[in-house]
């Protein structure tokens, strides 16, 4: 979902989670970055409380997707 209206949308709210892990470990900007949603990472990214290090069970950063993709 390359749609960073929607994100911002779900940001609004204040019980969301930005950094939630899925069960490997991945945060939604470890899946923006993976899928290669430009738009979608860069919003996540200006966002407060965004961790642009986070590591999954693989050991990869965001960064790290980026670059793969």
């Amino acid at each position: 979902m390359n749609q960073p209206e929607a994100v911002a949308t779900l940001l609004k709210e204040a019980t969301i989670q930005v950094n939630l892990r899925d069960n490997c470990g991945r945060t939604p900007l470890h899946l923006a970055c993976s899928r290669g949603y430009t738009d979608t990472v860069s919003f996540l990214l200006k966002h407060i409380g965004i961790e642009p290090n986070a590591v999954d069970k693989n050991g990869d950063t965001p960064l790290h997707l980026a670059v793969r993709k």
